[in-house]
């Protein structure tokens, strides 16, 4: 689960065990950007044969701000500590692929109103510089709210005058850390 707070973690961890009251262990570990937290909880497992494991994938990958819970309904020793950080850490792997990871990073949300027949243009720009489109409002003029990396802003921007001839202005709306394609993390 995506997470960004301790807070949003506790709730997740906390939801996961109500679903599963009959489980002998809920297994979590977490990674968050936020004070450079993570935790690891192995819930009555031998010590560090089952959060560890999970941290440990988490961290292989570079995740961060996301939270993953192993629910277990068997308890016993059949596995023996070898086996259970082997199923815990499967367990973490399959978490993460069905999941999917998506990279991150710091995005300025920005809004620009244009003409019909600077649309395609525009739509090429934000191609070249891999901007996500929020909201499009198609009126006397097509109104467009936007993310573009905020290390790319600057060169969007210079590229946006140019194309324009300096007709189109943004209007900044504020900034976040948000998913970007893979395909401009080469860029910046």
């Amino acid at each position: 689960m995506p997470v960004q707070t301790q807070a949003q973690t506790v709730d997740f961890i906390n939801e996961i065990k109500a679903k599963h009251p009959q489980a002998t262990h809920n297994v979590y570990a977490y990674v968050l950007r936020q004070d450079n937290l993570s935790r690891f909880s192995d819930d009555s497992e031998p010590a560090q044969t089952a959060g560890l494991p999970v941290l440990q994938v988490m961290l292989k990958n570079g995740v961060t701000d996301c939270a993953i819970v192993v629910t277990r309904y068997f308890g016993g020793t059949l596995l023996g500590t070898g086996g259970l950080r082997r199923a815990y850490t499967r367990a973490a792997a399959l978490a993460l692929s069905a999941g999917g990871v998506a990279l991150m990073a710091m995005c300025t949300r920005l809004s620009v109103g244009v003409d019909y027949s600077f649309y395609d243009s525009l739509l090429g720009l934000f191609s070249t510089f891999g901007c996500e489109i929020i909201k499009t409002e198609f009126t006397h003029n097509i109104n467009i709210t936007f993310l573009v990396k905020s290390n790319m802003q600057h060169d969007f921007l210079q590229a946006l005058s140019e194309k324009s001839a300096g007709r189109f202005h943004c209007t900044e709306l504020g900034c976040s850390f948000s998913p970007v394609s893979l395909s401009t993390t080469s860029s910046g």
